[in-house]
């Protein structure tokens, strides 16, 4: 516990390992969160519980630095689960980095992107494809902190709010717009280059 400390005090105390990054400079980018859903549900004292499944969510970006501090990160966002088949959602996002002197960069980021699923809120489920098509959008938003390691690799934290929309005809035959929200935090690594 003492060397975890210490370690994280370095990470901390450590100003001069804060990346120079200049315009036109790349940041080529890797972040993941893991899930564990289950899901029951009493009905007339009746009671029924689904299996336990999991996922993973990926999400792989390129950023190019604009300015020194306004960034553009497309990224393509890939949910893997126990139970379906992946979604994909391809983001373009742009981030204002904070720079504070440190080896700490906030950041904070908008975007749009388009997709094939969404979370949907039935039997504990997380993100399901509910196209084959990319017809699904979304509205990114975020905030979160690189931790700078060295000068050109960073620890990435963020937290990640996104809302899907997606029209869908009914069954009988009106245009229904499913609105869906989704927040996650995201644990990845940054390589600037």
């Amino acid at each position: 516990m003492k060397k975890v400390f210490l370690v994280i005090c370095v990470l901390f105390i450590s100003g001069d390992l804060f990346a120079q990054w200049n315009p036109g400079k790349f940041e080529f980018s890797a972040s993941g969160s893991f899930s564990s859903q289950y899901y029951s549900e009493e009905y007339n004292s009746t009671a029924s519980n689904s299996d336990t499944y999991s996922s993973f969510t990926t999400s792989l970006r390129i950023g190019y630095f604009i300015t020194y501090y306004i960034e553009l990160e497309p990224e393509i966002m890939v949910l893997s689960s126990t139970i379906d088949s992946p979604v994909y959602s391809l983001n373009g996002n742009i981030s204002y980095n904070i720079k504070t002197g440190s080896n700490f960069v906030p950041f904070i980021l908008v975007g749009f992107g388009i997709g094939n699923g969404m979370p949907v809120n039935f039997v504990g489920r997380d993100l399901v494809r509910t196209s084959d098509s990319f017809n699904v959008e979304s509205l990114n938003a975020g905030a979160g902190v690189k931790i700078f390691i060295s000068g050109d690799i960073a620890l990435r934290v963020e937290y990640r709010f996104q809302r899907y929309y997606q029209s869908v005809q009914s069954t009988w035959n009106y245009d229904v717009k499913d609105i869906t929200t989704s927040h996650k935090v995201l644990f990845g690594i940054s390589v600037f280059l």
